[in-house]
């Protein structure tokens, strides 16, 4: 029992809802007004018969008022006509209240509205033997009865001229109108769905039916109260919203279990159902080749985007690789011109070294020449002296330098590419008498680890050039860095068919970032009087491209190492 209470108790907290009034609701409700109603003849809405009301709306109205104590009096339509009664409200005069009335912005005017409660469609009301009328316009030249003063009746007046129109003006409207068209007085009614069909049941003409829908808006009503009792009206509204959906239906269904079943002509539903499953199947039988030649052209327009979608990845693909094309080309043209500029620029260097050698070859000879006499002139008169001697070994030494660092000069320059024997310690030699200025200014050791006997095939002025080129550099990395025991060190390893000539310094070596970007024209970490980025793009090109070889470089734990691998023959392919 104590659970029955709990859930009963639970129920009414989260499915009730409490209307709250704010002061001056409850200050008019402590006035202790009585309210007027007006009682119409409009079933199942409102009614009034022997004395007593009755209906959905008057229901609505008794419980709202009992709840909240207010006390009310039904006023009878008998009392006063429709077009009187909104005088009488306009004028607060007998009546304060209307339970249903559609809330027109003219009639706002004159009264106030509560929230709309009542909504229902407005339909075509014909006798069952009346041609067939499927809305409003087959009703043109025809004669439609409808209730007088009636928002109704201003709407087809203006909206449909051609209708004539016949106004009925009673206390019982709604009835007058339907008896006119079932005793053939008027062709049709437009008018209230749920109503109409109400007064139809209740008062047996059988022999009129409801014919068609219209295009009108729904019939909606709410409650109309006097203009200076808006606190009635917002006391009304919250009270609605309260309501469940289940109180309401109590109500209503009290008034709209009125049909009788056993009336249902079966002959005529078993037609109907019939017609309703012929047409579906008409309808699926449609439905089915439609989808079937829909599906057909979805995927005829499914076949020709997939096409074109190919056609565009292949036009794509072509631009693509006209695109690399292009960019490859323009690259090794870039390359060969670069090429030829270094080439030019070497032609340019060794016809000038050339012209020095010239200069230089005749001067040397005559002081060759000159020491030759001296030493002559000196044993000739048997003149000795140890110190004079060796001064004069030493100037010839210098002028033997002198002239083979010439022909190393003329030799490396030299752009004739003639394959022939050549011993790899002897290229490095001269690799580094080369460059010897340099690497003593900056007091750079050369340490080479080279058999004198290593023998190849090939083009040595072409490596020399690179050797000359890494070993630039790595002695401009040590100047730069201002490295205090600069060294550089040189070994070659006999692998098979090739040799790898490794040169390595202790610079510290170069970034990881820019590693792999030394090789690329262009590219240098020194400053632009210092270079232009080309030497070890060069120096890698005359490896690979023009002795068949590899140019590499990495980082050891003292600095770079570039290895030079290189084969023991160059093959002309």
């Amino acid at each position: 029992m104590k659970i029955l209470i709990v859930l009963i108790i639970l129920n009414s907290i989260l499915f009730s809802k409490i209307a709250i009034l704010n002061e001056k609701e409850k200050e008019w409700l402590n006035k202790d007004y009585k309210v007027k109603v007006r009682v119409a003849n409009w079933p199942p809405f409102q009614m009034y018969k022997n004395g007593k009301a009755s209906g959905i709306s008057v229901d609505y109205i008794i419980k709202i008022f009992n709840k909240y104590n207010i006390k009310y009096e039904f006023i009878s339509t008998d009392k006063y006509a429709f077009s009187q009664v909104l005088n009488e409200i306009k004028d607060k005069r007998n009546i304060d209240l209307l339970l249903t009335l559609n809330p027109t912005e003219e009639r706002k005017k004159d009264m106030l509205f509560t929230l709309p409660y009542l909504s229902h469609p407005r339909v075509i009301f014909t006798r069952k033997d009346y041609t067939f009328v499927a809305g409003i316009k087959d009703l043109s030249e025809k004669i439609v009865s409808v209730q007088d003063k009636f928002e109704i009746y201003k709407i087809l007046e203006k909206k449909y001229p051609k209708i004539k129109l016949y106004p009925i003006n009673s206390n019982q409207a709604t009835k007058d109108s339907l008896e006119a068209v079932a005793v053939g007085k008027t062709d049709a009614f437009i008018g209230n769905l749920t109503v109409g069909s109400f007064i139809i049941q209740e008062n047996d003409f059988n022999n009129l039916k409801v014919a068609a829908p219209t295009e009108l808006p729904n019939h909606k009503n709410a409650m109309a109260v006097r203009n200076d009792w808006g606190e009635l009206v917002s006391i009304i509204d919250k009270e609605l919203k309260t309501w469940t959906t289940f109180e309401k239906s109590k109500i209503r269904d009290k008034y709209l279990t009125m049909y009788d079943p056993s009336k249902i002509d079966l002959n005529k539903v078993l037609l109907i159902i019939t017609i309703l499953i012929f047409l579906f199947c008409f309808i699926i039988i449609v439905f089915y080749f439609s989808n079937k030649r829909l599906s057909k052209e979805i995927k005829k327009r499914k076949d020709i985007e997939k096409n074109l979608q190919d056609a565009k990845a292949e036009l794509k693909k072509v631009n693509t690789n006209l695109e690399d094309k292009i960019k490859y080309e323009i690259d090794k043209n870039k390359k060969q011109q670069l090429i030829m500029m270094e080439q030019s620029k070497l032609a340019q260097m060794g016809e000038m070294i050339a012209n020095i050698a010239h200069q230089w070859r005749q001067p040397l000879a005559q002081v060759n020449s000159s020491i030759l006499i001296i030493d002559t002139v000196l044993e000739s008169k048997k003149f000795q002296n140890e110190i004079i001697e060796a001064k004069m070994l030493e100037i010839e030494d210098l002028t033997q330098y002198m002239s083979n660092t010439i022909d190393n000069f003329q030799n490396f320059f030299n752009q004739d590419k003639i394959k022939i024997d050549f011993f790899l310690r002897e290229i490095i030699d001269n690799s580094i008498s080369i460059i010897k200025g340099t690497l003593c200014s900056n007091f750079t050791q050369v340490e080479i680890n080279v058999d004198k006997d290593l023998k190849a095939i090939g083009y040595p002025m072409e490596l020399q050039q690179v050797l000359v080129i890494i070993l630039s550099n790595a002695n401009d990395a040590l100047m730069i860095r201002k490295i205090p025991d600069p060294k550089i060190l040189i070994d070659i390893k006999d692998e098979n068919n090739t040799y790898i000539i490794s040169i390595s310094d202790n610079a510290g070596g170069i970034n990881i970032e820019r590693l792999e970007r030394v090789f690329e024209p262009y590219y240098t970490t020194k400053h632009k009087s210092q270079g232009r980025g080309v030497g070890l793009y060069m120096a890698k090109m005359i490896i690979e491209d023009g002795m068949k070889g590899k140019l590499t470089l990495k980082n050891n734990e003292k600095g770079v190492c570039f290895s030079i691998q290189i084969l023991k023959e160059i093959n002309n392919e």
